[in-house]
């Protein structure tokens, strides 16, 4: 059987990056990097464990966040950006909610919990027309004593906060630098494409065609 860029993308991507996320990414590597099938096999299998337990972790956290996005978004609520915290979430799947409750309140959101070391990090991502990178350098200049330290680029970015610094602190820091912003958004809920494809194309021969001309991603 031929190895797709789907498989690649669905079942092992997610499966080293598990590793990662709750464990430690060299056992990713040694799995790739293994000599013999039998080495490898144990390898894969190990990450297979690490992410079912990722999957737990995260619907179990995702099921909390939600919780929280009806509390935080009840009507009368103006918040641009949706801000979710819980002390005990798992750091490493942070990025993953985030990117999965943007896509359901289609606003910034960032996901913050508390690390082993007492620090509050988190994730946040993004929607057009909002560069979360930028929003945290204006944070940071505007309130230097907030932000200890941040990362990231237009679409997602991780932070962490200062010693002492609350997340309500932090929430109405980044409401107000954030606000400008609302006139340019697109909180719409969209789907991108490629182009039109017409009906008549939409055919066995076209898929075969497309699936040809691969790998896509």
């Amino acid at each position: 059987m031929a190895i797709t860029e789907e498989d690649l993308a669905f079942s092992v991507a997610p499966r080293l990056n598990a590793a990662g996320r709750l464990e430690d990414m060299r056992l990713g590597v040694a799995c790739l990097l293994a000599d013999d099938p039998e080495t490898a096999r144990q390898s894969a299998q190990a990450l297979d464990q690490i992410n079912q337990r990722r999957r737990s972790v995260q619907e179990d956290v995702e099921v909390d966040a939600l919780e929280q996005v009806v509390q935080n978004m009840l009507p009368g609520t103006s918040e641009l950006a949706c801000v979710l915290f819980d002390r005990d979430w798992h750091l490493g799947i942070l990025g993953l909610i985030a990117s999965r409750i943007k896509e359901r309140v289609h606003r910034p959101v960032f996901v913050l919990a508390c690390s082993p070391a007492g620090e509050l990090k988190g994730s946040a991502r993004s929607i057009l027309g909002v560069h979360i990178r930028d929003v945290l350098v204006t944070l940071d200049a505007r309130y230097p004593r907030v932000l200890k330290q941040f990362g990231g680029h237009a679409m997602a970015a991780g932070l962490t906060l200062c010693e002492g610094v609350s997340i309500e602190e932090f929430r109405v820091c980044l409401e107000e630098v954030i606000e400008p912003y609302r006139a340019v958004c697109d909180m719409g809920q969209h789907i991108h494409t490629d182009g039109v494809l017409p009906v008549h194309e939409i055919t066995l021969d076209t898929a075969t065609a497309i699936a040809q001309g691969g790998p896509w991603g």
